[in-house]
């Protein structure tokens, strides 16, 4: 699944919640996606999104920033992980 910079995250986020619907019974599922939705930034829709992933039993596996602009010195965090793991241990 990957989410244009031009296509609108409010309808990204309408099918994420779709297709989270139908996932819902998986026992591993590992999400990984370019989403181009800033999570290092408070909006509306990057709030959506984190509550769909938890509300479906995703934990994040990257907190941190993921690109790093070292002309400018600006950082953001368009690239996570997200694991849904409910029978097995894994160590990353």
């Amino acid at each position: 699944m990957y989410r244009s910079p031009s296509f609108l995250q409010e309808y990204f986020l309408d099918s994420l919640e779709i297709c989270m619907d139908n996932i819902d019974n998986i026992k591993l599922y590992i999400f990984y996606r370019d989403i181009n939705i800033y999570l290092n930034k408070i909006d509306v829709n990057t709030v959506r999104y984190q509550n769909i992933l938890s509300y479906y039993g995703f934990k994040s596996c990257i907190n941190e920033d993921t690109k790093l602009n070292v002309i400018n010195g600006s950082s953001s965090c368009i690239d996570r992980i997200f694991l849904k793991n409910t029978t097995i241990l894994i160590i990353l």
